[in-house]
């Protein structure tokens, strides 16, 4: 197996004769140095450079670009990558290098995951705050999530702002809601079932002209609420009534 720029080196055999010598230069990542052989990965390739005068300083992390002599084994299982150092060509990366290269990826990873997550928790709120449902927890969680992010200060003031508005229509509301039932419990009169007013139609009540517009639950008429409403009920203990809703004219 042959990777990188081919060259012939001429060197001596035990003879003492010249030979020329097929070179490779190749760009290999450093993974362990050890006492005969360097453990080393050759375009994702596990390979191992000989440990000689040349690759004596080379350290684990750095990426070097490496003149060598192939001395890679091929059986019927593959090939054992193996190299001869000839001459340092070029030192592509320090181990220092590409240990920065490694931080600022993961930071800038990290840094995308926190603005990922914070879109994620301001666009539920969002649309939280939008259908009145301020009881969610992901307003607070948007608002103590986002709060120290500059990219979504404008955002978080929107959201402030609108949460104030549905939290005055609710106060509207319910006050609103609290009058009317103030004014419905105030304008009702207890009946028995069988002397119930018609409904819609004009009558006189406690000297104004009223007009009934419901009726309540039926339920049993006990003491209390004869003496409470009226002499016509005081006998009729026990005997189905119920209130009847009305406005005046």
């Amino acid at each position: 197996m042959v990777f990188g720029t081919m060259a012939l080196l001429k060197t001596r055999n035990h003879q003492g004769k010249i030979m020329d010598t097929s070179t490779v230069t190749n760009t290999f990542q450093i993974v362990k140095v050890n006492r005969k052989w360097i453990e080393c990965k050759l375009k994702g390739y596990k390979a191992k450079l000989l440990s000689n005068d040349v690759s004596k300083d080379l350290r684990g992390g750095d990426w070097v670009s490496i003149q060598v002599v192939d001395l890679s084994v091929r059986n019927k299982y593959g090939t054992d990558l193996k190299f001869e150092p000839v001459a340092i060509v070029e030192v592509v990366a320090t181990r220092e290098a590409c240990q920065k290269a490694y931080n600022d990826k993961v930071i800038e990873n990290a840094a995308k995951e926190q603005l990922e997550k914070a879109e994620r928790l301001m666009t539920w709120a969002e649309n939280d705050v939008e259908a009145k449902q301020l009881w969610r927890h992901s307003i607070k969680n948007a608002m103590s999530f986002c709060c120290k992010m500059p990219e979504f200060a404008a955002r978080l003031e929107q959201l402030k702002a609108a949460i104030k508005e549905v939290e005055k229509a609710n106060a509207q509301q319910n006050l609103a809601a609290f009058n009317a039932a103030e004014t419905r419990r105030k304008n009702r009169k207890l009946y028995l079932v069988e002397q119930l007013p018609e409904l819609n139609q004009s009558v006189e009540l406690c000297g104004q002209t009223v007009v009934f517009t419901g009726y309540g639950e039926v339920f049993r008429l006990n003491a209390d609420s004869a003496a409470v409403e009226g002499s016509h009920l005081l006998g009729h203990e026990g005997d189905p009534c119920c209130y009847g809703y009305y406005r005046v004219v």
